[in-house]
């Protein structure tokens, strides 16, 4: 009789419920992960921000680093004019008159204007080019040309 009940011996559990455990404790791992990998955040492109570039005195500079005074005269810093403050970032020229710039306003984010569009504060995108923007004034006074920032 005591052949009929095979499972009932307890030797035999102890092995069987650390083995239960252990694959239980693999399973609830391998699901853990594999929902917490399947809901993970996106991520998200940083907003673009360009400091403004500070104005620097060449001759100062040249002076500090060994150089010498050349014939040409310091520039000075920018003087305040007309001049759109836009920086080009990038250009799509299309055919027929088609295309889109991308243009940086000092405060605000890159915005992609049109051909013809006008801008906040007053520019008017007016042509594009493989690697510059013209910008027609404020009141159609004057243009002024944005151009793609050199590479290096």
């Amino acid at each position: 009789m005591t052949n009929l009940l095979p499972f009932a011996r307890g030797r035999t559990w102890g092995p069987r419920l650390l083995s239960w455990a252990v694959w239980g404790l693999v399973g609830g791992s391998v699901a853990h992960w594999g929902l917490r990998l399947a809901h993970s955040p996106r991520a998200e492109p940083l907003p673009a921000s360009v400091a403004p570039v500070p104005w620097v005195d060449v001759q100062a500079m040249a002076r500090a680093l060994g150089g010498t005074d050349n014939d040409r005269a310091s520039a000075g810093p920018p003087a305040a004019s007309a001049a759109p403050v836009h920086t080009l970032l990038g250009v799509v020229a299309g055919a027929q008159g088609r295309g889109v710039a991308l243009l940086l306003a000092p405060g605000e984010p890159v915005r992609p204007v049109r051909l013809g569009e006008r801008l906040p504060d007053g520019w008017r995108l007016e042509a594009l080019g493989r690697d510059h923007a013209v910008l027609a004034g404020p009141g159609g006074q004057g243009a002024a040309t944005v151009r793609l920032p050199a590479v290096r």
